[in-house]
């Protein structure tokens, strides 16, 4: 053992940052990151995410703006910072109402650092039920320049996210906010994919009442993507947004049909195999989608060689007759 440390709160996660150079522990009341000798490093209430190659910390202002700040990670240095917007709500009666609030819900950064992806909610409404109402996706350089953004219509937020670790391809999933019956009706849930230039490449929707994109996962070659959607239904795409492999989830119990009991889905990085997580057991699947390209783009070839090949029996049989004249 090379050191051991108690930590008094709740820890939520663990995340071992460039090679176990640093070790982020996130908590209930405040975060901690030591390094690999064991040292503490950084004022604990700053910290509210790590870059993955360990480059640089991400804190979090939240007063009457949400303020993005991003700060060198060995020598404590404010790099640059970004306003996502106003933050506006009242309290009358002892009551909260928040017209406009803006809520970071995670970053994520490329493997390299180069690029910085925050993903946010606005909130609004009147508490206890203070809940998102829309998102945003912002992609920046590690300068801060803002490279694009996209975001959802009120009533849909941003479910899920999946990148490649070069940030060539990222992947969201939407659907409805929670308690989404006080929105009515069927929601669109989309998986829709961006290349690194903000460039919308595909979406796929599926609509439904209170439906919601659970998952998104895409390969690290950025070949295919998984889907998995709340009422049990999971599907894999490749990168032109072509349906490879559909799987519907349905269990029949005591004469009741319950769909999307799943407690998690999981794909390796080739796409051929898929792990279901029940309440009561896995699922294992061979979706053999690989191969299933691998052989239509054989056949292709095929048919072109076939097509070439007649053109020249065609060619020579007609130089032949010619000469026969």
């Amino acid at each position: 053992m090379l050191w051991h440390k108690n930590i008094s709160n709740k820890i939520n996660s663990i995340s071992l940052i460039s090679d176990g150079k640093y070790i982020f522990i996130k908590c209930k009341n405040e975060n901690y990151l030591f390094n690999r000798e064991g040292n503490l490093s950084w004022n604990t209430t700053k910290i509210s995410y790590v870059s993955s190659n360990g480059s640089y910390v991400f804190s979090v202002d939240y007063n009457n703006k949400t303020a993005l700040k991003v700060y060198n990670i060995s020598n404590e240095k404010l790099l640059w910072s970004y306003v996502l917007g106003n933050n506006e709500y009242t309290v009358f009666a002892n009551t909260t109402w928040v017209i406009n609030w803006y809520d970071i819900d995670s970053i994520k950064t490329s493997s390299d650092d180069k690029y910085i992806i925050v993903i946010y909610d606005i909130i609004s409404g009147e508490e206890p039920e203070i809940l998102p109402s829309s998102s945003g996706i912002l992609v920046f350089d590690n300068k801060g320049k803002l490279l694009w953004e996209n975001h959802t219509y009120s009533g849909n937020v941003i479910t899920a996210f999946s990148m490649t670790p070069d940030a060539k391809y990222i992947v969201i999933g939407t659907g409805s906010p929670p308690l989404s019956s006080a929105y009515g009706g069927k929601v669109s849930a989309k998986v829709l994919l961006f290349d690194n230039k903000g460039s919308l490449l595909w979406r796929y929707e599926e609509n439904y009442i209170a439906g919601k994109v659970k998952l998104v996962y895409i390969t690290p070659d950025g070949k295919y993507i998984l889907a998995w959607y709340n009422n049990g239904d999971i599907f894999i795409f490749n990168n032109k947004g072509d349906i490879l492999w559909h799987y519907k989830f349905r269990e029949l119990t005591n004469g009741i049909l319950y769909e999307g009991l799943i407690n998690d889905v999981y794909m390796n990085p080739d796409g051929k195999y898929v792990v279901i997580k029940l309440w009561d057991g896995i699922n294992y699947f061979y979706t053999n989608i690989g191969n299933t390209e691998e052989d239509k783009n054989t056949i292709d070839l095929y048919i072109i060689y076939a097509i070439l090949l007649i053109i020249c029996l065609v060619f020579v049989g007609l130089i032949i007759k010619n000469k026969l004249k």
